[in-house]
């Protein structure tokens, strides 16, 4: 199996092995810890934009870090517009958000890369060489811009990582059995010049399709240049998982976020 969920101290996380590179650490949180969220927000709704009051979330934020050894360690978060910006990320002292960024890299220690999502795919990306990092925010309109490569030439570009040396994890995201499109999305398809008949199966009535979110991401990062082999995901659907995951489509848009996260070490840590 490409992932794994673990338990630490009550917050539930899920985890690529693979990526599990000296000096780096990743994860992608899930519904289920000791938080403080209530109602259509419980228990640890990550996100600061869903409607909840910021201080619970920020509560959640720190509970969460120094649940699982971050305590004291910065986050940074991208703005998150649904584009195919990638920022560089230097250490940070204090949170950070990043205007009009929906990917990050960094080779900074000790600084936290983090993105939030309830249906949307995020991206995680290791230097198996190297202990650069980064993370993307990777719904249908940022995998379709390819904010997936474009992480990958940031972390080029930045940091000598090739293509064919990096690591990659696709998180949980809404799956194709519950991803339902129009004309719209397929047309933004058709435009950018990707492979509809590998991403859209007809759903009934003939109006519509179900989009594979995660094939996208996948199709993309192979185009960038990363290796199959080195690309990992899972089987579970956002939607679906309603014990484990918020999803923004099935809730109705009043719901939380998870997080995912990725960082480098700090040495001695």
């Amino acid at each position: 199996m490409d992932y794994c969920l673990n338990s630490h101290k009550g917050f539930r996380t899920l985890h690529f092995p693979a990526l599990k590179v000296p000096g780096t650490g990743h994860g992608f949180t899930s519904r289920q810890g000791p938080g403080d969220s209530r109602d259509a927000f419980a228990f640890l709704n990550m996100g600061l934009r869903t409607g909840e009051d910021p201080r619970l979330v920020k509560k959640n934020h720190r509970l969460f870090l120094e649940g699982v050894g971050l305590g004291g360690s910065p986050l940074v978060t991208g703005e998150q517009v649904h584009g195919s910006l990638v920022a560089q990320v230097a250490p940070s002292r204090d949170f950070r958000v990043v205007p009009g960024a929906d990917g990050l890299v960094t080779d900074g220690e000790g600084v936290v890369l983090s993105l939030f999502s309830a249906d949307c795919a995020l991206v995680f990306l290791v230097d198996r060489r190297g202990r650069a990092v980064g993370i993307a925010h990777a719904g249908w309109r940022g995998a379709v811009a390819g904010i997936a490569g474009e992480a990958v030439r940031k972390l080029k570009e930045g940091f000598g990582s090739q293509p064919r040396d990096l690591l990659a994890g696709i998180s949980p995201c809404i799956g194709a059995c519950c991803f339902e499109v129009r004309d719209d999305v397929v047309g933004a398809l058709r435009e950018a010049g990707l492979p509809e008949k590998e991403l859209l199966t007809p759903a009934p009535g003939g109006d519509s399709w179900y989009l594979d979110l995660k094939a996208l991401n996948i199709w993309q990062l192979r185009r960038a240049g990363v290796p199959a082999g080195s690309i990992f995901s899972t089987s579970l659907c956002t939607s679906c998982r309603r014990d484990l995951f918020y999803s923004y489509r099935r809730d109705k848009g009043i719901t939380g976020r998870m997080m995912g996260y990725i960082y480098v070490e700090r040495k001695g840590r």
